[in-house]
């Protein structure tokens, strides 16, 4: 007896009921992910959105913590204007580094004033009077640096009450008193003031030898330089105390000394002085003074120069002194 098998295929693509199950899955996966994105994208966008508004707000917290890098990026673009200004002489840069200081800084009274002298320097001197006009409007600190700035000024412009005005506004400032007197001196000269212009080179040659005056200048320096109120007020206290020679006693002062002996200068100082002391009549110390000149400085040519004119007058003197005495013997 025989008997038949029948088989049934099956099918392995599963049965009616799995494949709704499958299909769903496989759409939930995406769904999940396009949310993520999304929330992902939205933080982002209300991030940067909180950030624009603190930003426009700049609240105190946000302040002092921007305050320090402020500070730091500000001196140093101020610092590369001072030296494309002083060492590289170009002024161009100067100005684009001065300028982007301020725009960080705008309260930095520092590159605000040096924007105007490296404008005056770049020969737009009616944009650099003007900014320099408005600081002494203001209560910067270095005044002295535009004073001085504008002695110059009209010093060149051979206005000299003019330059002697503002020269004499500089004195006692942060500037360096030993070259407001030597401009003070040169401008005095063109007057034909000799006798006024020795007085002003002398009074350089004090503030460069005498310790207290270097002293000073340095606390005045401090004190323009000073941004915190503490500060100023420390700086303040010592400058209201002058100091005296006494002071410096402990100090061992030969490097100081040493500046003053081979600085040139001071040699030009003394050439000075000796040419001062020439057009008064003064030829013995005018002669002292010119060979202090070339004691500090023996390449000075103007010394040497001045020197040997004075010994030839001095020369023509003795001649004819002695044929005055020759005359009056017979």
């Amino acid at each position: 007896m025989s008997s038949s098998f029948f088989t049934i295929p099956v099918d392995h693509s599963g049965s009616d009921s799995d494949r709704p199950e499958s299909h769903t899955s496989k759409q939930e996966h995406p769904s999940r992910l396009r949310t993520l994105l999304t929330l992902t994208l939205l933080f982002l966008w209300c991030s940067l959105v909180v950030w624009a508004v603190i930003t426009a707000v700049n609240p105190g917290w946000l302040q002092k913590i921007s305050a320090g890098g402020i500070e730091v990026e500000s001196r140093s673009l101020k610092h590369g204007g001072d030296v494309c200004m002083l060492q590289q002489h170009d002024c161009s840069s100067a100005l684009i580094n001065y300028q982007r200081a301020i725009d960080i800084n705008p309260d930095y009274d520092g590159a605000r004033v040096n924007l105007g002298i490296a404008h005056i320097q770049c020969g737009d001197t009616v944009l650099g009077v003007s900014i320099l006009s408005q600081l002494l409007k203001t209560g910067v600190q270095q005044r002295g640096a535009i004073y001085l700035t504008l002695g110059d000024l009209y010093a060149a412009k051979e206005q000299p009450e003019k330059a002697l005005t503002y020269y004499r506004k500089s004195l006692g400032s942060e500037v360096d008193q030993a070259l407001v007197y030597r401009n003070m001196g040169q401008v005095a000269m063109r007057l034909k003031q000799h006798d006024i212009a020795e007085e002003y080179f002398r009074s350089s040659l004090v503030s460069m030898i005498d310790p207290c005056s270097s002293y000073v200048f340095m606390l005045r320096r401090t004190l323009a330089a000073a941004t915190d109120s503490q500060g100023q007020a420390d700086v303040i206290a010592l400058l209201e105390r002058p100091p005296t020679v006494d002071d410096f006693a402990c100090f061992d002062l030969t490097t100081h000394r040493l500046a003053y002996s081979t600085d040139p200068e001071a040699s030009k100082l003394h050439n000075q002085l000796g040419i001062c002391a020439a057009q008064q009549g003064r030829i013995d110390e005018s002669l002292q003074q010119f060979n202090q000149a070339l004691a500090i400085w023996p390449d000075n040519p103007q010394s040497q120069s001045n020197l040997q004119r004075m010994m030839g007058a001095k020369a023509e003197l003795a001649k004819t002194d002695g044929s005055n005495e020759g005359a009056t013997a017979k």
